[in-house]
């Protein structure tokens, strides 16, 4: 004969260990997620000194072109209707301006302008520049060229860099492609057309570049009418589910455990301070793991090579936001 007391109580026993495990667990998860917090914050503290403590002239895309002969890089600080600021980089060749063309290049997401110099004098827009062409790169609100207020020049005719206070702020974070597309690229547009007074302008976008373009020209159609031509090279507009494991894992993470504010900040302070011969080789790695490219960087690049292009391509990256809503269309 079963003893009903006894099972009871075997019950009882069960639910209160059950009840205490959960409890320890979810002071564990509290705990672990305080201690992750505090050390993105500390992360983020140092990024932003180590940044601080340069110059916009010592950035990737200003150094790029700093190398290139003939060719004349200028700074165009541009405000959005929504009140950010980002900064646009006005390449033009110091002699041959007789195309009369001025065309406006967007890059792709965790990418700054810099990845339209990456490989010097063969980078398209260099040799568009050699051309005569009035070449323009976008930046968005997301990478460091649109976080840095603009700043009178110093004694050695540079930039400093500040950042705006607002990137403190995590409302300031709290933005999407939406935004990109509805705020950053029309007030792009317009400035480079209202600034170089041409009729029409041309376009070359690159993945996330490409999509804003499109999609602007959607949502404020008077758009269309600044644009003659438009490359769109890789557009991210028909997005399928990813197979890649690792991509997959990084898409079902935690929200927290990629950031808050900018997206998996970790990834830049690595960028910033890993030596060139590591970078060189995990840089690749990595971009190959999670799928981004199928043959990352060309295989004739020396490891100093690639660790430039690693450094460049997401540095300032993006806000947790945007990228969660990518992740939710994959």
């Amino acid at each position: 004969m079963f003893n009903t007391q006894s099972l009871a109580e075997q019950s009882q026993t069960n639910k209160t260990m059950f009840t205490r495990l959960v409890y320890l667990f979810s002071l564990f998860t509290l705990v672990m997620t305080t201690l992750w917090n505090k050390l993105i914050q500390d992360i983020r503290k140092y990024f932003y000194r180590k940044l601080s403590s340069k110059t916009l002239e010592s950035l990737l895309t200003e150094a790029l072109v700093a190398e290139i002969p003939l060719v004349e890089l200028e700074h165009h600080w541009v405000r959005t209707e929504d009140g950010n600021t980002i900064i646009m980089h006005r390449i033009r060749h110091a002699t041959n301006r007789t195309n009369g063309r001025v065309v406006m290049m967007q890059h792709g997401l965790l990418e700054t302008s810099a990845a339209f110099v990456l490989h010097g004098e063969q980078s398209i827009s260099i040799k568009l520049a050699n051309l005569g062409y009035d070449v323009w790169l976008g930046n968005n609100r997301s990478n460091i060229y649109g976080q840095v207020i603009q700043t009178e020049k110093n004694d050695d005719d540079d930039y400093e860099i500040k950042f705006s206070s607002r990137t403190n702020d995590p409302s300031f974070w709290q933005y999407s492609i939406d935004d990109l597309i509805q705020y950053d690229f029309p007030a792009m547009a317009k400035y480079v057309k209202e600034t170089t007074k041409v009729e029409k302008i041309d376009f070359i976008g690159m993945s996330q570049g490409a999509a804003q373009a499109t999609c602007s020209m959607t949502v404020q159609p008077e758009l269309r009418n600044i644009f003659n031509h438009m490359v769109l090279l890789s557009p991210a507009l028909r997005l399928k589910k990813t197979t890649n494991w690792l991509l997959r894992l990084f898409i079902q993470a935690p929200t927290k455990l990629l950031g808050s504010n900018e997206f998996f900040i970790p990834l830049h302070m690595a960028q910033l301070l890993l030596p060139s011969w590591l970078a060189g080789i995990g840089g690749p790695l990595v971009v190959l793991a999670l799928g981004f490219m199928r043959h990352p960087f060309d295989t004739d690049l020396t490891l100093s090579q690639k660790a430039k292009i690693f450094s460049g391509l997401p540095i300032g990256a993006t806000g947790a936001k945007n990228m969660q809503q990518w992740f939710s269309m994959l």
